[in-house]
Formats: structure tokens, C-alpha cells, sequence
């Protein structure tokens, strides 16, 4: 697989590559340009994390703290521009993972971390979540939305 990643890579540094497939993770992992086809029509042309900011209208943010659930929920409610929280599967031992939803091209990080630190309460991991290539497919082949090319 590593071998075909880096063959098409080379080959696309000089040439068009078209790459066909279902396999949306591995596509991800090699293009920098999907386009995404729904019924013979494309529906979205461009780079992978870009039509993933235009497709949603909500940033999202994966915080993971030491806190209790209760703890880490009644801090992020908090903060000004939080559409909605969701529990995650914690993937430490002890710790709360936590997707909040913030509204399209706001980053609350600063905030979040500005909140936990008044809080005396640790946070151990703060990053964005971007949208994937599947969740873009999904949204775009089973609804009505398509991205501006």
C-alpha cells in the first residue's frame, strides 16, 4: 500500500492522476483534489478539507480532559459561541473526551483552554476535527447539499 501511495504521488508530481474508488480513507490519504459524483453530476470539486469548512456549518473541536463529565460539560456550556456538546469514547483511562460544536470558521480553542485554566481543572488534548472524506460523501450523495466549486 505504501508502495501505490508514494508511485501515485510521484506519478501526480507530473501527470494527472485519476483515481477511482469507494475506499474514501485511502483516497484521502493520496489526493489533494476529489471531485465526488452523485448520480452522473459532480457535485463537489476541490481539496478534501476545504470542502469539508464549506459543506458544514459548524467547527468542531475535540477536547479531552481529567475532568469529570459533569466537570468538563458545565465548563465548555460556559463559553460564549457553543452550539452543542457530545460525549466521546474516552480513549485514555480517566479522562473525558468531549466533541463541541462551534458556529462555521470559529475557533474556540483559546477560549476552551482560557476556560478550563480559570477552572484549575487540566486539559490534556485540544484539536479541530475536520470533517472526512466520508462524512463529505455521505452528506453530499444522501442530501441535497453541494459544496461551491
Amino acid at each position: 500500500i505504501i508502495d501505490i501511495r508514494d508511485l501515485i504521488r510521484e506519478l501526480g508530481s507530473s501527470y494527472t492522476v485519476i483515481l477511482s474508488s469507494h475506499i474514501l480513507p485511502e483516497i484521502s490519504e493520496i489526493c489533494k483534489r476529489v471531485l465526488v459524483i452523485n448520480n452522473g453530476r459532480i457535485v463537489a470539486d476541490g481539496n478534501p478539507a476545504i470542502l469539508g469548512r464549506d459543506l458544514f456549518d459548524t467547527s468542531q473541536i475535540v477536547v479531552t480532559t481529567l475532568a469529570g463529565r459533569e466537570t468538563a460539560h458545565a465548563i465548555i456550556a460556559g463559553i460564549p459561541g457553543v452550539r452543542s456538546i457530545q460525549e466521546l469514547s474516552a480513549t485514555e483511562e480517566n479522562t473525558t473526551e468531549i466533541l463541541v460544536l462551534t458556529d462555521k470558521d470559529k475557533d474556540l480553542r483559546s477560549d476552551v483552554f482560557e476556560a478550563f485554566s480559570a477552572a484549575a481543572v487540566p486539559l490534556i488534548g485540544l484539536r479541530v476535527k475536520n470533517a472526512t472524506l466520508e462524512e463529505i460523501f455521505l452528506e453530499l450523495t444522501n442530501g441535497s447539499a453541494e459544496v461551491p466549486t
